[in-house]
């Protein structure tokens, strides 16, 4: 099973960021994938701090550097500062008819908050049902570009000086409300070369940092996650704690047999 997942994403992964490179430049894709008892432990994880529905102040909303993307460009890329230059993207198991929307191996693309929230009036949207597998997820890479080998792909970011990463959230009437936060790392992604892309305990890839979001509603909710508050779930390479200065993607994992209707908004660090 893991071997599949790890095929499928990178299919995923390859034709989204060639969808990247043939995309003109602008001013302004490995996944959870555990067992029942597995996906269990999960929820031992440490929860995400309590969420804030308010409208922030001037003063609480994230710095310009800080910010990974708002989405009010209306487009597939984040905000290009500090380096940073990636693509949302959405994938999922090979179960026959599930669906999620983006489609996978697409450039996710945001839509229009009905009625807006607070001063945004754009997020990223993901819904989806049908997956039986290891589930399906949303994602968004931090940097891309030339690898040693002379290919080029996703590379791994620097996050060092930052504790955390904040966003806005809610979900659908009808949608599970059981969402993962996680992140990858050069540890757990196949990318990194530390992980292998085998069935053997504690050597596989994608065994991502991460924890489930408390009070998840159909109101918009303001969270703000510490890199030391997430843990793995013990299927895959382990590691003392995500390597913050070595990251690849930050993902939202929705768990097999789940509907979701899923919206993020002001994707930031702090």
């Amino acid at each position: 099973m893991m071997r599949n997942i790890g095929r499928n994403l990178h299919e995923t992964r390859f034709l989204t960021l060639l969808a990247l490179a043939l995309l003109p430049a602008c001013s302004g894709p490995d996944v959870e994938h555990p067992s029942d008892s597995q996906a269990r432990a999960g929820e031992l994880c440490p929860p995400s701090e309590s969420p804030q529905s308010q409208c922030p102040t001037p003063d609480e909303l994230p710095t310009a550097e800080a910010l990974i993307d708002d989405l009010e460009d209306s487009n597939s890329r984040i905000v290009r500062t500090n380096g940073r230059n990636g693509v949302w993207w959405t994938g999922g198991d090979a179960t026959p008819g599930a669906t999620i929307v983006p489609a996978a191996n697409d450039l996710a693309a945001p839509e229009a908050i009905v009625g807006g929230r607070c001063d945004s009036k754009i997020a990223m949207r993901v819904t989806g049902q049908g997956f039986l597998d290891w589930g399906s997820l949303l994602g968004v890479d931090l940097l891309y570009g030339d690898r040693t080998d002379g290919t080029q792909g996703n590379l791994p970011y620097d996050a060092s000086t930052y504790t955390g990463i904040e966003f806005w959230a809610r979900i659908g009437d009808t949608s599970t409300d059981r969402v993962r936060f996680a992140v990858s790392d050069v540890n757990n992604e196949p990318y990194g070369g530390v992980c292998k892309d085998n069935d053997q305990l504690n050597e596989q890839c994608y065994d991502t940092f991460g924890t489930y979001l408390n009070g998840l509603s159909p109101d918009w909710k303001h969270y703000r996650i510490a890199f030391t508050s997430l843990s793995q779930r013990q299927f895959g390479y382990p590691a003392s704690a995500a390597a913050t200065n070595a990251l690849f993607s930050v993902q939202f994992n929705f768990d097999r047999s789940s509907i979701f209707d899923f919206w993020v908004d002001d994707l930031a660090f702090y």
